[in-house]
């Protein structure tokens, strides 16, 4: 594969161009020997006056130290691999910061369902719903004592005196295989919790009225 080069010219990097097409800049003017050049291979930035292919066996004085801006690019590699090295840079930090928002979201989710279960396991209409369904012959007959509560879930929300509530426990009872869920729907009024749908759900499908309203 043919040798391309870089240059530098008024402090801007051009190419990358073929040996050719440098010779024909030496020609017009546009390349001189104190011109910085360089190709894949080179640790820095030299004259093109140390090219022996371009200037044969000439060799040039080094020029004045640069006092542009750009000093700092003549003892470096061209922008091509710098902005590569940027672009892999910002493709990482762009997946950190992904990642860590990631992580944040599953921790706040944790937090926020730990503390939902809590307000649900300590409110009047869990405790009302459990008081229903161990009065209910037919639930503790199917589950069968004693009752635990495996997970909870749902809103209860609260405002002036009223509120509303839509949760579902889910128990397991001593029995074989009696697992299943505890609907409950609830209404706030004047303080007081009433207790408007409680229906009880197993994982084989049977269901149970825990407490029939008037409508049922």
């Amino acid at each position: 594969m043919s040798e391309k080069w870089y240059l530098l010219k008024n402090g801007q990097q051009t190419g990358p161009y073929s040996k050719e097409q440098v010779a024909a800049f030496v020609k017009t003017g546009e390349v001189t020997p104190h011109t910085q050049v360089w190709t894949e291979g080179m640790s820095r930035w030299i004259q093109a006056s140390q090219l022996r292919w371009l200037y044969g066996h000439q060799q040039a004085s080094p020029p004045p130290a640069p006092t542009s801006p750009h000093t700092e690019q003549v003892n470096s590699t061209p922008n091509q691999p710098v902005q590569a090295s940027k672009k892999r840079n910002s493709i990482a930090l762009i997946a950190i910061i992904i990642t860590a928002l990631a992580l944040l979201y599953i921790f706040y989710s944790l937090v926020s369902d730990a503390i939902n279960k809590k307000n649900i396991l300590n409110s009047e209409v869990y405790a009302l719903a459990m008081e229903h369904l161990l009065n209910s012959q037919e639930s503790v007959d199917y589950l069968g004592l004693p009752i635990e509560v495996s997970k909870v879930n749902g809103s209860i929300e609260t405002k002036n005196g009223g509120g509303t509530a839509s949760i579902s426990i889910a128990l397991e009872g001593s029995n074989s295989n009696s697992f299943g869920f505890l609907f409950v729907r609830a209404t706030r009024t004047d303080g007081a919790w009433f207790i408007r749908k409680l229906d009880f759900v197993s994982a084989e499908g049977r269901y149970i009225y825990v407490l029939k309203t008037e409508s049922e």
